[in-house]
């Protein structure tokens, strides 16, 4: 079953963007996968083995 969590308004989300850009704080991404690995990226993601963020380039 698929559980949500409410991160915040869109007010929320730009301020905390203009924060970051402000300080120049940056995500940490641990990898990247091309459009056409996605499902890689998925699998990668639910073996819970990253730190940082997930990027799936188009």
């Amino acid at each position: 079953m698929a559980s949500g969590i409410y991160v915040g308004s869109k007010a929320d989300f730009e301020a905390m963007n203009a924060f970051m850009e402000e300080h120049e704080i940056h995500p940490v991404i641990d990898r990247v996968f091309d459009f056409d690995e996605a499902e890689e990226a998925y699998d990668f993601m639910g073996n819970g083995s990253f730190m940082g963020k997930i990027v799936i380039r188009h």
